[in-house]
């Protein structure tokens, strides 16, 4: 598979496979895929960038056991420890992020320590 014929069907507004995707991998240069991937990027976005501001809604004392992660329990990590914000708290400071990064509110960035966040904060909320 030709890298101008995945790259023109993308353009058209289509994908690749990841078999695809892996082939290419195989066959072009990192300068190569890079300089593509970033005409359409160019195409598809311009010079936009979208920003996120993350609000910390749990820190610590996470029950999972992700090695990676400074949140986990199981490490002593330094990190500043709290249990949930209260509601209140997390929409404060969503509301105060908002102007610096023209958030859009109706997708706010909430991060916890812990899959039980959705218990507080559910998707549709």
């Amino acid at each position: 598979m030709e890298l101008k014929e995945i790259f023109d069907r993308i353009m058209a507004g289509g994908t690749a496979t990841v078999e695809e995707a892996l082939a290419l991998n195989e066959r072009y240069s990192t300068d190569e895929l890079c300089d593509a991937a970033d005409e359409v990027r160019k195409a598809r976005c311009g010079g936009r960038l979208d920003t996120c501001s993350i609000i910390n809604a749990r820190s610590g004392h996470c029950p999972e056991d992700c090695k990676f992660c400074a949140q986990s329990r199981f490490y002593a990590t330094g990190i500043k420890e709290y249990e949930i914000v209260d509601t209140q708290e997390a929409v404060d400071a969503a509301l105060e992020c908002a102007p610096l990064f023209a958030c859009d509110l109706r997708t706010p960035c909430h991060s916890a320590a812990d899959r039980a966040f959705l218990r507080y904060f559910p998707p549709d909320a």
